[in-house]
């Protein structure tokens, strides 16, 4: 039948392949443990892990690894460290002049999983990067993970912590929910109580409507000020309107507060408060102008988002844009603390929204386009609907210029 013409025309184009495969059929058992699992399809060596990634995915305490390449062999990989301390503690055996490759346990509800992460060194010659690409997917086949990273830069621990936790719950999805919607994980499996307490008290101690400690209260005069300061600044007056309408009454006073430092907001400046806030860096925050150290480990604020979305709708503010997305690297800044808002504080929504227009503005600016929306195309006076003609149906549609480039 059609079925059978087809897989033998397959068989014809593809005979190497179906032949070698067959040849699998003649191997001993030995050789085929040893094809499959010890030297991989690229010829990695995994055998030396073997034991030690069994105990990570075993009931021990031992809950990562890292490996590196046998210096005398290129194609071997070797123990390089393990421990009890999670994730946070295996970034402490990264090393700039290696190529590492490892693994670790993280908890959410009630399941242990286990992800791959990959490390290449800015020391690391050209040919070994090369080599990464080869080896870099037998390697998770190895370790079989739920999740897998790279990482390409250090960064602050609890920064890259975050990051990781909103990788996860996005690779992995809603397997790891718990009986509240939320997905809390821990990645140090010995330390899940304390970890979820600590994130228990992160996601419901705080409401997204409660102000900064630190930003002035919000008063009666303040309700018309946000528009009207904002229209001054060049935002155009139906615009400003609608985004004075998105900030909540009790957030007023922050909004206003931050918004006192636009002037010296630069595009360097914000790209500073962005890692102020998100990095929980001191020096980022000595570095930012106001209020770069009442915003240090805050996170994505709504009253930021507001700060950093006005500044890139205003008229003439394309150069500002460009400047802060492209060459300050503000996107990829709004991108990480957008992922650790989502993170930390699943339930707050309206900075989420804020969030994703800020991103939004920034992708715009990065193309070096206008965030403003364009308005729709008024419908041509020379087109005619569907018109009755001698009983029949016909459609008249008149020839329009061509769109511009």
């Amino acid at each position: 039948g059609r079925g059978a013409s087809i897989l033998c025309c397959w068989e014809c184009v593809c005979d190497p392949i179906i032949m070698a495969t067959r040849n699998l059929g003649t191997m001993s058992d030995s050789v085929l443990q040893d094809y499959h699992t010890r030297r991989h399809t690229s010829g990695l060596n995994t055998e030396e892990l073997e034991a030690p990634l069994a105990l990570v995915h075993s009931t021990s305490r031992i809950n990562w690894l890292t490996a590196r390449y046998d210096p005398d062999d290129s194609q071997r990989l070797q123990l390089l460290a393990t421990g009890e301390g999670g994730f946070e503690e295996l970034l402490g055996s990264l090393d700039d002049n290696l190529v590492i490759y490892g693994c670790f346990m993280f908890a959410a509800a009630n399941q242990v999983k286990c992800a791959f992460v990959s490390w290449v060194g800015e020391g690391v010659s050209g040919l070994e990067r090369a080599r990464v690409s080869m080896h870099r997917s037998d390697m998770q086949a190895f370790v079989q993970p739920v999740a897998s990273f790279d990482i390409q830069e250090r960064e602050v621990p609890a920064a890259l912590s975050a990051a990781v936790k909103a990788s996860i719950a996005t690779q992995v999805g809603a397997s790891l929910l718990s009986y509240d919607g939320l997905a809390h994980i821990s990645l140090d499996t010995n330390n899940i109580e304390a970890e979820r307490e600590e994130s228990a008290e992160e996601v419901y101690g705080r409401s997204e409507l409660e102000p900064l400690p630190s930003a002035p209260p919000t008063t009666d005069a303040d309700t018309g000020l946000l528009e009207a300061l904002w229209a001054g600044e060049g935002l155009p007056a139906a615009r400003a309107a609608a985004l004075a309408k998105e900030v909540p009454q009790s957030l007023l006073g922050e909004v206003l507060w931050v918004w006192g430092g636009h002037e010296q907001l630069t595009p360097e400046a914000a790209a500073g408060l962005l890692s102020a806030a998100s990095e929980e860096a001191a020096e980022a925050a000595e570095a930012a102008p106001h209020p770069g150290e009442a915003l240090r480990g805050e996170g994505l604020r709504l009253s930021l988002c507001l700060l950093l979305r006005v500044q890139m709708l205003r008229e003439g503010a394309t150069e500002w844009g460009v400047e802060f997305a492209r060459k300050r690297g503000g996107l990829e800044l709004l991108s990480i603390a957008a992922q650790q808002l989502v993170s930390r504080h699943p339930q707050w929504m309206l900075t989420r929204h804020q969030a994703l227009s800020c991103l939004e503005a920034a992708s715009c600016a990065l193309l070096g386009l206008s965030a403003e929306a364009p308005p729709p195309p008024k419908p041509s006076s020379t087109s005619a609907p569907l018109a009755n003609a001698g009983g029949k149906q016909k459609l008249q549609i008149a020839q329009q210029p061509p769109p511009p480039p």
